[in-house]
């Protein structure tokens, strides 16, 4: 299977748009990454992360009076969390202060490409190739991939219980989508406590997923 590893994808240009008026809170935003074709919806408790260490450190500035928010964007000034800003072209997080929890709920975007492209019959090997990666850590559970029908194409979904540290887990679920020759993947993260509450979100997330 042609699994290529994504490339470093930096100063990725991102523009909100409310899913309300200016006159109330929005209830959604979308996220439009022109770059790379796509965009998404959130909800208004999501917070987008920056591709560049300037642009996380002026988010964390931004928000510095917002209790939680500061701490999760310093993890992207950690060396693996640096890695991640090479390794997705869009990554957002929830903040879920006053929990101290250490596995906070993160989407996060990838894209590979390959010569010659990915075709769409490659699908169901793409999600038996990630299956087996996630499968490779010690003590993980993995779902058989499930084939859903969105607007945007065949998806291929994959959920994963993952154990991270003694009593603490990773709940993942993968969106496999293959359109114009590359492959995305919409990867969520969570507490895997907490994986079944969240279900529906990154199902109405992964759903409203948008090729532009």
């Amino acid at each position: 299977m042609r699994i290529a590893l994504v490339s470093a994808l930096a100063g990725v240009v991102l523009a909100a748009a409310g899913a309300a008026s200016a006159a109330t809170a929005p209830k959604a935003t979308k996220w439009i990454d022109s770059k790379d074709g796509f965009s998404i919806i959130l909800p208004s408790a999501w917070y987008p992360v920056p591709r560049t260490v300037a642009g996380v450190q002026a988010m964390i500035t931004k928000y510095k009076k917002t209790p939680g928010v500061p701490t999760a964007y310093r993890y992207y000034l950690t060396a693996a969390g640096k890695q991640e800003l090479k390794d997705y072209v869009f990554q957002a997080f929830v903040n879920v202060y006053p929990s101290t929890d250490p596995v906070i709920p993160v989407i996060s975007i990838q894209i590979s490409t390959s010569k010659p492209p990915y075709k769409a019959s490659e699908l169901t090997e793409a999600a038996d190739t990630f299956g087996s990666v996630l499968a490779s850590n010690k003590g993980a559970k993995v779902s058989a991939p499930q084939t859903l029908k969105f607007s945007e194409g065949t998806t291929e979904l994959l959920t994963a219980t993952i154990p991270v540290a003694k009593g603490l887990s990773e709940g993942t679920e993968l969106y496999l989508i293959i359109h114009g020759g590359k492959l995305y993947v919409l990867k969520f993260v969570i507490d895997a406590t907490a994986l079944k509450s969240f279900e529906s979100t990154f199902k109405a997330i992964a759903e409203n997923f948008r090729f532009v």
